[in-house]
């Protein structure tokens, strides 16, 4: 699963240099840092559509 997510975040433009993605039970954790606000809400959103994934925990925060 966290490769699916991780294929579905580069197909909409999400750098995952700076975000690790972990799954568990279809609980999927996105934590790092991304370039704006908008950037954490894609991220979060695309990882929600996933098949399998039930919830996503999105920490990821805006780059400073």
């Amino acid at each position: 699963m966290v490769e699916d997510v991780g294929n579905a975040l580069n197909s909409v433009g999400i750098d995952l240099s700076h975000v690790k993605v972990r799954a568990r039970d279809g609980v999927v954790t996105l934590r790092g840092q991304l370039r704006s606000n908008e950037a954490v809400q894609l991220a979060g959103d695309t990882a929600a559509s996933v098949s399998g994934v039930k919830t996503v925990k999105n920490r990821l925060r805006v780059r400073k």
